[in-house]
């Protein structure tokens, strides 16, 4: 490994590790599940980063962008819709009962 691709997934690891403390910091589920998610799609494009700068090729370069566009749009819809459903089934956090 170089030392940018160290570099890069350093900081891929810092931003997981940052969604991991925002579950147990953030007061609701709605925010929770937010961050998490946005912080699950950087780290994950980070990580693709880091893939294409240790096997640099054309192919690698078009799979690895559709996979990030991928991630990127459909990590916050997804983590919208379970946060939604949890909304609706007014699942109380603190009794862990409906």
């Amino acid at each position: 490994m170089n030392e940018i691709t160290l570099i890069i997934v350093f900081f891929a690891s810092i931003s997981i590790l940052g969604g991991a403390i925002a579950i147990l910091r953030f007061p609701d589920s709605v925010s929770r599940i937010h961050s998490t998610g946005k912080a699950g799609a950087f780290t994950a494009i980070l990580l693709m980063l880091a893939l294409f700068i240790e096997k640099p090729s054309l192919g690698a370069f078009f799979q690895l962008s559709m996979i990030s566009v991928l991630i990127y749009f459909t990590s916050s819809q997804a983590a919208q819709l379970i946060a939604k459903a949890g909304l609706i089934s007014s699942f109380d956090q603190e009794t862990n009962a409906k």
